[in-house]
């Protein structure tokens, strides 16, 4: 049966409203993303590319997302506004590659649903900001021109990839090599981006930052291998499935998900597929953390994939069977309607983060009226604290801006505050059932290099439903 053809503009003009109403709509409220911010910011201001000035440590995850927001800052636009501009317009991007990537192989219609898909789908209305929209743009882009087979433009999408997030330096080389096997010699036209793009930036991170890849590297994965966060990645791994396809809050997007199982012409775009295994399985070998939903995103790409064919494997046998006076088209747009709706009228916003960044913004205009500037803060998050505080130094217990921590002092106050002496502190404190207040109230201390302890009092509290900041102030002797 051949398939029923879309007007060729259709696709452009209902992505790019998609795309604005997504600029005007989603909010940035996770921590992490700010982190990006702070070095942009500084990046753009002329301090370098640097988080605390004069710290040549990359504790971003995605430089080109900070270069690119850098350059936004540069010619006049706000730094968070810069974030939900680039991310909309990867999306505009990454729903035309992928309706034409699907177009190319004769499945027009589960690329355009996949596409549109993109711009309501659940977690990447909640966590705006981040880089994922520009991997996905630079996957389906690399994607599509390596169907093509014009290589060279492959590989610069590739390239994009792995300045995005350092896992695409993986996609990169499985892509190239695949290609040297199929070929059975050098494709002089994929090694060269690698060569112009990639080579450059890894001679400049090296000199400029000490070391080749970010230190967030070594800040999510420096605990080794370890069964516990084997366990904890599968956990959030299967937890991700169970919500897209056995989601009690959208029966209609699971149904046309699970749909998509049966229908997706798998053997067509195996590589997507590969792709997810693979990515999946390096992070679960390193034992990143489960708790970051965005390490699962190359999940989030297959599951519009997997609602598109859905839509459209569904329509097709209802319309052999059942419903033979309905024209195709129309019993496919009816569908896609549905999904769409169905998929916009889930929450646009993560209640959690956005209540954590509401209890930031309290506490930052506290820390501005009563702390002097140049002053050195230590803070479990230091996104949101470390853009808005452009002044203060901070420390980080990640060790995302550090280089040099010893393994056994990440994730611990201890080690920073013994050799920095911080004048605040800043922790966030996840509430249990019987704890109150007046117990959050009791002062901390810790032992310095050379100047015995140091005591910390609570200079105030920001309560919260699930987790209260505690903002602690060094008591001077």
């Amino acid at each position: 049966m051949v398939q029923p053809k879309l007007n060729k503009y259709l696709m452009p003009v209902l992505a790019g409203l998609a795309a604005c109403y997504a600029l005007s709509t989603y909010q940035v409220y996770m921590d992490d993303f700010y982190i990006t911010l702070r070095y942009a910011a500084n990046l753009a201001a002329g301090k370098g590319f640097v988080f605390n000035e004069g710290e040549k440590v990359l504790g971003t995850t995605t430089p080109l997302l900070a270069i690119l927001s850098a350059a936004c800052i540069k010619i006049g636009i706000s730094p968070v506004w810069s974030l939900r501009l680039i991310n909309a317009l990867a999306l505009f991007g990454a729903a035309i590659f992928c309706f034409l990537y699907f177009k190319q192989k004769g499945n027009e219609l589960i690329g355009y649903a996949a596409g549109l898909a993109l711009f309501v789908f659940l977690p990447l209305k909640q966590l705006w900001g981040n880089e994922v929209p520009l991997c996905f743009f630079c996957i389906m882009a690399s994607l599509y021109f390596y169907e093509k087979e014009k290589w060279t433009a492959s590989a610069i999408f590739q390239c994009f990839y792995a300045l995005t997030r350092m896992e695409g330096m993986l996609f990169y080389l499985l892509l190239t090599g695949y290609l040297f096997l199929r070929k059975k010699r050098i494709m002089y036209g994929a090694l060269i981006p690698g060569l112009l793009i990639l080579a450059p930036w890894f001679i400049f991170s090296k000199s400029y930052f000490g070391d080749f890849f970010p230190n967030t590297l070594y800040a999510k994965a420096r605990q080794g291998i370890r069964p516990d966060r084997w366990i904890s990645f599968a956990r959030g791994f299967f937890s991700t499935l169970k919500e897209f396809f056995l989601n009690k809050n959208s029966i209609t997007t699971s149904f046309f998900a699970l749909g998509g199982l049966i229908f997706f012409p798998y053997k067509k775009y195996w590589m997507p597929l590969v792709w997810c295994v693979i990515h999946q399985g390096a992070y679960w070998y390193l034992g990143v953390p489960g708790s970051y939903r965005w390490y699962y995103y190359t999940l989030w790409l297959l599951y519009p994939f997997m609602m598109g064919a859905g839509i459209y494997g569904i329509a097709r046998f209802l319309r052999g069977y059942l419903l033979k006076p309905i024209p195709e088209k129309v019993l496919y747009s009816l569908f896609l309607a549905l999904l769409l709706w169905r998929l916009w009228a889930l929450p646009d916003m993560n209640i959690f983060n956005q209540e954590r960044y509401n209890q930031s913004i309290m506490a930052i205009n506290q820390i501005r009226q009563k702390v002097p500037k140049g002053n050195k803060i230590l803070a479990d998050e230091i996104g949101i604290f470390g853009y808005y505080l452009p002044e203060y130094l901070f420390l980080d217990p990640a060790g995302l801006i550090h280089r040099n921590m010893p393994k056994e002092a990440f994730y611990r106050y201890d080690y920073l505050a013994a050799m920095y002496r911080p004048m605040i502190i800043i922790n966030s404190h996840y509430m249990k059932g019987d704890e109150t207040l007046e117990k959050l109230n009791e002062p901390i201390s810790f032992k310095s290099v050379g100047e015995g302890a140091s005591l910390y009092e609570v200079m105030f509290l920001v309560p919260g439903k699930d987790v209260t900041l505690r903002v602690f102030k060094r008591i001077l002797k």
